[in-house]
């Protein structure tokens, strides 16, 4: 929807409130109608649902033809004892009324006996306007597109076949009884709808299914299609089956229900009381309303409709369909309406829509995503928008440089913040981590890159986010802090250089007197330059110091500061302060001297910080990316280019290929998600030591009972299957001083492979005091296995508590 339509109130329909409060429900007695729980509309608003239902069969089956057992009556106690036990498809028995009554009146669609479109409308509270996505109808098949308009208008009967069946005998919806002007209210206490169809014509790309793919359909409410609608249509750019836009003529809200209505709750009796005029209307508008399935983007080809020469992939014909509906969506605006997008656009905004995770792989889906949102969500101009997959033949739009964003609203987050969608709840109510609603955290540098992304990302965690960066990026600090506030979360901004102490002590004060006691520090500010070690000045390595090390031990610092003064950080509730270095940190790159030197620095400062403030109930920690596509990867690939005499971009290419084994860059998004679970619950005791040399190792064995180590490689594919199962582990099992887990790269620390001979990947090695116990959990090396490696590691994790249960008995005696 876009931002520019807004009731003189202020709410979008339905309103935020009712949308969130669940009515109570409201038993079926005489009189009264059942409530169509959780998932309803409110009176006086225009209520629009959205729904893809993966193909309309199940719908309808009941009303294309009749089962040969349908022919033979049985006797009444026959039917009695069929009605309590009988499966059949044929014949609605008293137990699927039943439930399919059960299901109105809870609002719970698992209640429901068989499919039914009519019980999903009284379920939503006959909402004017329910769009259907992927029917799957093949175009002309008259026949099922007659079953669905009899679907929807089915109110009950003695069996829903033989009631629906025309005086011809055939069953087509035509007998359906009509009363009033407007629409006729059926045997339910609901009206009737009309069913508008949009089904694929497009020979080259619509094949699947004997061309039953796609297809939309918009079944409206007869009261309102004929007092508003002026046109249901489709679009010269889709002959996919997938776009339809209904245009009203004004709309006055709110809006007066039908005279014939049959109110079916408290609400609509009470409207229904009142007689509005057109005159005392809170507004009137003109709606362009579409209904979409959009492209969903794939590598599979994309054929010109009319000559069926390929010209790209299904990604570049979503990218090209997002162009076609911000065109489409600007023309209307521009006669005059105000436009609202629903359906499935096949994209996921935010880590809050991913399902079940958000897609980061191939890249493209991250470039598709970001397309979207700048398309939708913004008002800048977007240039280069022309596309071969895009169904416009006309010259100066196919060559438009650029046109501006349609910066609508995300009406779900705009009621919902941050909540995910019920769906989404549910699947991860059994993975949920702690909540951090309401938490504050502060990152620096994110007014772009991956410090925006972790700023976006924590704030859809549930934290306030105080954003950080330089003067010089104020503007772009500010349009991030507004991101987060359209998600529901509060925002701040602090400009600060963190290389200077006293303007860091004041970013942290901002960020208390903004949100309250401070809970985490992202120590993400940094700067990069690319130079041999030779031609480096004084003044250059200083200032990377300065920004890069410096800057680093400020927020460390002060935030502790806080953190310890404040007197919130808990066993159970630790603060996390988290800060950036970096795969140099492990292995310097070329000509990055004095940035790998920084970030060896930070890491260093790191396991300082976090080995002296545990007893403050304070984790420290650092993530370590590798080469991000952000505009500081650009910077070191033009200034190595340029010393190497090279293509911008060939350096960037270059080391994917030969630093990545997944052969991509990553994405800020990618980094946020690490900083998020280091930022939550589940890194409240996880750490894992990352080591470098025998001498690493043996110091950990001296101040640690039992300790778990990783051999892996980054070319070994089973290795990258089994490190989210060693994390987890890590996760649980972790006891500061009596149990850890350590990682080695083999690559990098050959010498340490050497001295406990380990030759295959993964392995996992087990010590105690030192001496080596068991090997992946066995007594050979012949890698990993998941399943003996869970079990060392609780066996592991059973005698660390072991150990701190004695200790806790000897301090009591």
């Amino acid at each position: 929807m876009e931002k520019r339509f807004k009731s003189t109130s202020g709410r979008i329909s339905p309103p935020p409130l009712k949308r969130r409060t669940h009515r109570p429900i409201v038993a079926h007695t005489q009189g009264t109608h059942p409530s169509a729980g959780p998932f309803a509309s409110t009176p006086g608003t225009l209520s629009i649902f959205s729904w893809n239902v993966n193909g309309i069969a199940p719908f309808v089956q009941d009303y294309l033809q009749r089962p040969i057992s349908a022919f033979f009556k049985p006797s009444s106690a026959a039917g009695k004892k069929r009605r309590r036990s009988a499966t059949d498809d044929d014949v609605t028995t008293d137990s699927e009324d039943d439930r399919g009554k059960e299901a109105a009146e809870t609002g719970d669609p698992m209640k429901e006996g068989k499919a039914s479109l009519r019980a999903t409308l009284l379920r939503h509270r006959w909402p004017h306007i329910l769009f259907l996505q992927e029917v799957k109808i093949k175009a002309g098949d008259a026949k099922t597109m007659a079953a669905v308009r009899v679907a929807v208008n089915d109110a009950g009967g003695p069996t829903r076949s033989d009631r629906m069946k025309n005086t011809h005998g055939l069953v087509d919806g035509t007998d359906i009884r009509k009363k009033g002007p407007y629409t006729a209210w059926l045997k339910d206490g609901g009206p009737e709808y009309e069913v508008q169809f949009n089904l694929p014509a497009d020979p080259r790309n619509v094949k699947g299914f004997g061309g039953k793919v796609y297809g939309v359909a918009a079944i409206i409410r007869k009261d309102f299609m004929h007092r508003y609608v002026r046109s249901v249509r489709e679009v010269a750019w889709d002959r996919e089956g997938r776009v339809q836009i209904i245009e009203t003529g004004e709309v006055t809200f709110p809006l007066d229900p039908d005279p014939e209505a049959i109110p079916t709750f408290a609400g609509e009796k009470e409207l229904n009381n009142e007689t509005p005029q057109k005159d005392g209307a809170e507004f009137a508008v003109k709606f362009a309303i579409i209904n979409i399935y959009a492209v969903n983007g794939t590598s599979n080809h994309y054929y010109d409709t009319q000559t069926g020469v390929e010209v790209g992939t299904r990604h570049d014909r979503k990218l090209a369909v997002h162009t076609e509906l911000l065109r489409e969506a600007h023309t209307l605006q521009r006669k005059g309406f105000q436009v609202i997008i629903a359906g499935d656009l096949n994209v996921a905004r935010n880590e809050l829509d991913g399902y079940p995770n958000l897609r980061t792989w191939p890249h493209q889906h991250v470039l598709n995503r970001l397309d979207f949102n700048t398309k939708f969500f913004t008002k800048q101009p977007i240039k280069h928008i022309s596309s071969r997959a895009s169904y416009s033949k006309d010259t100066a739009a196919s060559m438009e440089e650029s046109i501006q964003g349609f910066d609508g609203i995300d009406t779900f987050r705009h009621v919902h913040g941050t909540e995910r969608s019920r769906l989404l709840t549910a699947w991860y109510s059994s993975t949920s981590r702690a909540s951090v609603e309401g938490r504050s955290a502060i990152v620096t540098g994110s007014s772009r890159g991956i410090g925006k992304a972790i700023a976006i990302r924590l704030a859809s965690d549930g934290y306030n986010v105080c954003i950080n960066d330089i003067p010089a990026n104020q503007k772009g600090s500010e349009e991030v802090a507004r991101e987060i506030q359209a998600l529901g979360r509060q925002a701040c901004v602090a400009i600060a250089d963190v290389s200077k102490r006293d303007e860091v002590k004041q970013m942290v004060q901002t960020s208390v007197d903004a949100f309250g006691p401070l809970d985490v520090m992202i120590a993400n500010a940094g700067i990069a330059q690319a130079k041999a070690v030779l031609d480096l000045t004084e003044a250059e390595f200083e200032h990377m110091f300065a920004v890069n090390v410096f800057g680093v031990n400020n927020c460390y610092a002060e935030a502790a500061k806080q953190m310890i003064a404040q007197g919130t950080c808990r066993p159970d509730r630790p603060g996390k302060i988290i800060g950036a270095a970096s795969v140099v940190a492990f292995k310097p790159f070329p000509l990055l001297p004095h940035y790998s030197a920084a970030k060896w620095a930070v890491r260093g400062l790191t396991q300082a910080y976090a080995m002296e403030l545990a007893e403050h109930n304070i984790t420290v920690n650092a993530y370590a990316p590798g080469i991000v596509g952000t505009a500081m990867w650009d910077q070191i690939d033009a200034q190595i280019a340029e010393k190497r005499g090279v293509r911008r971009g060939d350096i960037f290419k270059q080391f994917v290929s030969e630093y990545t084994a997944l052969g991509r860059a990553s994405v800020p998004e990618d980094v946020a998600k690490l900083v998020s679970f280091l930022a939550g619950s589940d890194s409240d005791f996880y750490k894992i030591h990352h080591i470098m040399s025998t001498s690493e190792l043996q110091a950990l064995f001296s101040s640690t009972t039992y300790v778990a180590v990783d051999f892996y490689a980054d070319w070994c594919p089973p290795c990258k299957s089994i490190a989210p199962i060693f994390s987890t582990l890590a996760s649980q099992h972790s006891v500061p001083g009596v149990l850890a887990f350590a990682k080695v790269n083999v690559d990098h620390a050959q010498d340490v492979a050497r001295t406990y001979r380990v030759t295959a990947m993964p392995t996992f090695l087990f010590f105690k005091e030192g001496r080596q116990v068991a090997v992946n959990g066995q007594v050979a090396i012949q890698g990993a296995d998941p399943r003996s490696l869970g079990a060392a590691a609780e066996k592991l994790g059973g005698l660390a508590k072991k150990r701190l249960d004695a200790k806790a008995a000897e301090g009591r005696a």
